[in-house]
Order: structure tokens, then sequence, then C-alpha cells
């Protein structure tokens, strides 16, 4: 067959690469941590500052709660989903700016498998003991042997050795009743963080049968609310003053799916997440020696979370407030927002997320704050301003990510199908419509819409028709 050469270059079907700078001068002391990452790894710098966000978020929300503006409090988690194709370096980033958190994590393992050793024995010898007693109460002849058999049971119960606490922090996926277990079991605060997130919002915890009670659970952990689990043998179960903060890094069609799905979208998962999409560096990453003044700034990261996470968790989390100046600020800001959800205004169709911005922005002033003061019970002014203005650049984020009003229907699921056919490209590379009628998402795969999408992503230069096999369209991608 004789190579086919595109006329143009392609054209954009739906341009959502127009992202607004981040605003870096309002990440407070995490400015340079997020900076140094960015030089160090080359990625986007929203992916460094989504990373030192969540990581943040997780060391304060072992500590402290936020108040609100209705005078109640709230936890200062925060949920994250950055939103990057492959070979963006997502993975570099999160182990770079994780490395204080994953080491803390493995010297608690570390002493975790030694602890459990001994436990284990104790827990045999408890049980044999425990065997015999119950075998001379079964076996007993006269009424007061039986009371002693029964208070010396008493007594050992009251002894039951105690089992060493999962030190599991950061787990990657999970069904929801085996995230409860790990707060039953192990850790009051957890943080979801996975660079590959596939594995989460693909596995089974995320399936049609198990996905209402993964995003309800995760929706009442941002709240506060108590969790609970019911089981068939263990009964009904609840879990209060549990704590979570989550960061998801996803590839662009996962994302998608989640994005579109209307059972996430009703239940309001997705308006209680900090939603990034970068634009790409991928041909711009030019190689360069690393400077020593990032590496520091990295490393001075590091310790300061290991420190944080060093200091014991309280039985009762603190409550952080603010003055009433500064409370005039988020005040101004929640007005602003509430504003601009009329149906004439341009957050009319995210309300969702504009009617929870006033709120992340607290959460994120509350989460500076830590990260400047441990110790502090107030958010500055300088704290609040912050939060408002990451608040104010990720609900415009959400906005271009979401709000295409004025891009047709079939331009939308031409960029679906286009995205679909990049990210499976080895089966792509050369196609007949027929293959996609098989194989393409299933909303797609009836011959007239596939032929009606194709049209789109050849008048956009994305595919060519080949000239070369009559009687067959036969469709290079680009």
């Amino acid at each position: 067959m004789d190579e086919i050469k595109f006329s143009n270059d392609p054209i954009e079907i739906v341009n959502d690469e127009s992202s607004t700078p981040f605003p870096e001068d309002f990440l407070g002391n995490l400015k340079t941590p997020v900076l140094a990452c960015k030089e160090l790894t080359q990625a986007p710098i929203e992916m460094s500052a989504q990373s030192a966000l969540a990581i943040s978020s997780f060391v304060a929300q072992r500590h402290i709660d936020v108040m609100g503006l209705s005078g109640s409090s709230f936890p200062c988690s925060l949920f994250h989903i950055t939103i990057a194709k492959s070979g963006e370096r997502k993975t570099q980033v999160d182990k770079l700016l994780m490395y204080g958190c994953d080491a803390y994590e493995a010297e608690q393992r570390k002493s975790f498998d030694e602890n459990i050793k001994y436990y284990n024995v104790k827990k045999e010898l408890f049980d044999q003991e425990k065997l015999k007693i119950i075998k001379k109460i079964t076996n007993a002849k006269t009424l007061d042997y039986r009371n002693n058999a029964e208070n010396d049971l008493s007594v050992l119960i009251n002894n039951e050795p105690d089992r060493p606490t999962n030190p599991t922090l950061f787990p990657k996926e999970g069904t929801w009743e085996g995230i409860f277990d790990l707060y039953k079991y192990g850790q009051s605060s957890l943080g979801l963080f996975n660079n590959e997130a596939g594995m989460f919002l693909g596995g089974i915890g995320m399936n049609k049968d198990n996905i209402y009670k993964m995003i309800c659970g995760l929706s009442s952990l941002w709240d506060g609310q108590p969790i609970s689990k019911t089981r068939k043998v263990d009964g009904h179960d609840i879990l209060r003053d549990k704590r979570l903060c989550l960061h998801l890094m996803t590839q662009p069609l996962t994302a998608n799916k989640m994005l579109m799905s209307d059972l996430i979208k009703e239940q309001g998962f997705l308006p209680r997440c900090l939603i990034v999409k970068p634009k790409t560096n991928i041909g711009f990453r030019l190689f360069q020696d690393q400077n020593d003044f990032y590496k520091d700034a990295i490393t001075e990261f590091h310790n300061e979370i290991r420190y944080k996470l060093l200091e014991p968790i309280p039985d009762t989390k603190r409550i952080v407030g603010y003055n009433d100046k500064t409370k005039q600020y988020l005040i101004d800001y929640y007005n602003e927002i509430e504003e601009r959800q009329q149906k004439i205004n341009d957050l009319y169709h995210v309300s969702g997320f504009a009617s929870k911005s006033a709120e992340q922005a607290c959460r994120i002033a509350s989460v500076l704050m830590y990260s400047r003061d441990m110790y502090s019970n107030e958010i500055s002014e300088e704290d609040m301003l912050n939060g408002i203005e990451l608040s104010r650049y990720y609900l415009n984020e959400i906005l271009r990510i979401l709000d295409y009003r004025d891009i047709s229907n079939d331009h939308k699921d031409a960029q679906e199908l286009l995205d679909y056919i990049r990210n499976h490209k080895e089966d792509y590379n050369q196609f007949k419509v027929n293959y996609l009628v098989r194989h393409a998402p299933n909303r797609f795969r009836k011959t007239d819409r596939i032929r009606q999408l194709l049209s789109i992503l050849e008048e956009h230069n994305h595919i060519v028709r080949s000239q070369s096999l009559k009687g067959e369209e036969y469709i290079l991608r680009v």
C-alpha cells in the first residue's frame, strides 16, 4: 500500500488545552517544593501542586478541623483528581513528593511486622487458655466450680492481647468494605493516593455493583460524617471521626468515563473534588542537570512532612478559626460565587462545584495554615486569601473542563472516539469501520454513527481515508 500523507495539520475538535496559568504565588509555604518538583520532573506545575496540597492535607487532617461560615466545623481534607495522559510523569511527581510519607509508612510497617509476631504467639496462648476455661465451665459438676471458672474467663477476656494497629496509611485501591476495615483495625486517617487511578476506578470497588457504596462512603468521609458497613455475618457497624484525603491521577479516557457518569455526578462526589487537566509538557522537556537548590527544597519538604507525621494524633481534633476581617474575605467570596450561579451567569451549569467553592477555600486555607505553622489555631488573612484564589482557580478549571455548551454533542462524541482510538493505538494504526463497530465504546457501535464520527475526525485531519483498497473504507490514524 502506498504511504498515506496528511495534507494539513490536525485541528482541535474540542479545544480544552487553553488552561489558565496555575496561581503558584498563592501556595504559601508550599510554593517552593511545588516549583522544585516542577523543575526536577519537568511535569506540569498543576501536577506538583496537586500532590503537595494532597500530602499537606493528609498531614493536617490528623490534627485539625476547620470552622465554616455556618458556625459548624468540618474536616480540612482535600480530594484531588489530576487528568493527564501517559508520559506526563505522574509517577515521577508522586514518587518525588511522597517520599517522606512512604518512608514513614515503611518504618511503621517494619515495627508492625515485628510486633505482630509476638501478638500471634500471645493470641494463640490466649485462645488455648480460653478453650480450657470454657471446657471447665461446660463440664462443671458444682455451682461453685462453675462460678470460679466463669470468673477466670472474665479475667482472661479483660486481659486479651491487643492486636497491633494496621500501619497502612495510603491504600491504592480496594472495596468500600476493605477501606472500612482499614479504619476499624488500623489508622483513623488515610490517604487514597494513586498515580495510576485506573487501578482504583476500574477495580472491583468501583464496578457496577459496588460504585454507589464507594462514592457514598467517600463523600461521607469528605463531609466528616460517620461511615457504616452492613454484612450478613457481622451485622451493622458504624465508625466515627475518620478522615480521608484523596489524590487520583488518571488518564483522560478513564477520567471522561467518570466525568460523564450520571451516578457519580448526581451523587455529588465530583463537586467535592479539586480537578485539573493541565496542558501537556511533552515535547518541551529537554534534558537539564538537576539543580541542588531544588533537590534541597524537596528534601526539606520530606523532613517537614515526616516531622509532622511523628506528632501524636490527638483524641480530639482542634478546630481552627479566623478573625472577623478574615471571615469577611470568605463571606465576600461566598456571595460572589452564589450570585454567579444564577441562571444567566457563568457558574449556572457547574453549580454543584460552585456551591462548595467557599468551603473548599476554607479547607485549602487551613491546610496552608498548618503547613506554615502546625501549632496555629487561626487562619491568617493571607492564608484565607490564598485559599480563595486557589479555590477560584479550581472552579474556573472545572468550568473549562466541563462547560462545552457551544460544542455540539457530535463533536464531543468524535473527541471521545478519538481518545479511545489513541488509547488503543496498537489496534488502530490502520483499521476498518466494521472493526470499530465491534470494538468501540458500546454507545457508538452502529455503522451509521461510526461513519458520522469518522467524518468529523477526517474533516479535522485526525484520520484519512485510504484510496488504495476499493470497496472498503480503510482508515489510517494520524
